[in-house]
């Protein structure tokens, strides 16, 4: 992860919202257990958080992946 990379919550949703996008704003961080970390400002919610970059995925990796999964659904 780079600052100013466009993520989504890999484990997130919000009703209705949908997938939890963001930005990243800090890197090279730890959370409070000293695991690798980075600062992400969530565009859904409005607030920052510092989260583990496990529980990060590219916003591309994110379409990527949504297109591949209409494209099995739709049998292409």
């Amino acid at each position: 992860m780079e600052e100013g990379d466009l993520v989504v919550h890999a484990r997130g949703w919000i009703y209705p919202q949908g997938r939890i996008r963001g930005v990243v704003t800090e890197i090279n961080l730890k959370d409070e257990t000293g695991v690798n970390a980075c600062k992400v400002f969530w565009y859904t919610t409005q607030s920052y958080q510092v989260i583990r970059t496990e529980n990060l995925m590219l916003m591309q990796e994110s379409l990527d992946k949504e297109l591949k999964q209409l494209g099995e659904k739709n049998g292409e």
